[in-house]
């Protein structure tokens, strides 16, 4: 499922505050025995949370973007459903770990918490990616046809030359993502697992603008990358990190990777898209029309609702309200 691999969506549990300083458990007496180990058992999960939290934002250099972080600063996520996979293979292993490792009574309340959440967040994930089939990888709403761009020119600050060179790199990596990304959307689809046309029309637009202008065709006007590209480029020369020598070269490497790997790689998806839209349905249909769409749709309830509502229950919430309402 593509929220196991999307950028902001990082797992980032780590419970926090020094361990000496936490309450006592419910119906302990301070100075007790039962205290010391509550102290003692939330420290040590709170420095494995630490450690698994290190481990997962390694799935996501994105992630460690976002968090202001320079590790993997040349890389995009991989987001390949094998990638997914991995990931959650990964969770499984810490919440066998987590339950095997640590004695949850012993605990103090916000590491019982940050214990429950842990294992919810898996069991989320896990059910819902089951049904990563079912999911619009590109539509109106989102994608990461329009989350990448953003990527380069929000988070990822350039004060070094180091830094540039990185952002030239992750140029490349997000062309690969996209590539990865268009795979799932096809797969998808064979299965008849489709968008309305109009989310087509939204995001070959939307792509289309991407790749227009310089340095991709012969317009007046710089593409968004590009002017992103050489802002940064001149700023590196106005505060003195670069010469404007290494400044040519770096707008030629950048000039290079938008046009041979940023370009063709959207490109590839505007004409899939473009070829595949006749096969998409002409008006929205509901997701339960989808293959397995019944399950589908209550597994979105549990994860949306954090209940075990039916679609009849919560519609009759709504019945309900608008009547008091009224009333």
């Amino acid at each position: 499922m593509k929220h196991l691999i999307t950028l902001i969506l990082s797992i980032l549990l780590i419970a926090c505050g020094d361990p000496a300083s936490e309450s006592a458990a419910p119906g302990s007496e301070p100075g007790t025995s039962e205290t010391t180990a509550t102290v003692e058992e939330t420290a040590r999960i709170n420095a494995w949370f630490d450690e698994k939290n290190e481990e997962q934002l390694r799935f996501s250099p994105i992630s460690l973007s976002a968090l202001g972080r320079k590790e993997l600063y040349d890389q995009i996520d991989d987001m390949s459903v094998e990638a997914a996979e991995v990931q959650l293979d990964w969770m499984a292993a810490t919440v066998r770990e987590l339950q095997s490792e640590f004695n949850y009574k012993a605990l103090d309340f916000e590491a019982k918490t940050s214990f429950d959440l842990w294992i919810y967040q898996y069991e989320q994930a896990r059910d819902s990616f089951q049904f990563n089939t079912q999911e619009y990888v590109f539509e109106q709403m989102s994608g990461v046809h329009s989350q990448l761009p953003v990527i380069l020119m929000n988070y990822h600050s350039v004060p070094s030359l180091s830094d540039m060179e990185a952002y030239i790199s992750r140029i490349g990596g997000v062309s690969r993502a996209l590539g990865q990304q268009l795979d799932w959307a096809r797969d998808n689809a064979e299965r008849g697992v489709r968008p309305p046309r109009y989310a087509y029309d939204f995001v070959m637009e939307a792509s289309s603008g991407l790749v227009s202008g310089q340095p991709f065709d012969d317009d007046e006007q710089d593409s968004a990358l590009w002017n992103d590209a050489q802002t940064k480029i001149g700023a590196l020369v106005e505060a003195g990190e670069i010469d404007e020598a290494a400044a040519e070269g770096l707008r030629d490497r950048a000039r290079d990777a938008l046009v041979n790997q940023f370009q063709p790689a959207y490109q590839t998806l505007i004409d899939w898209l473009s070829q595949d839209i006749s096969n998409a349905p002409a008006e929205p249909v509901g997701v339960a029309t989808l293959p397995n769409g019944i399950a589908f749709y209550n597994q979105m309830l549990r994860n949306w609702t954090t209940t075990d509502l039916t679609a009849d229950d919560i519609h009759q919430i709504g019945l309900d309200e608008v009547a008091r309402l009224r009333n």
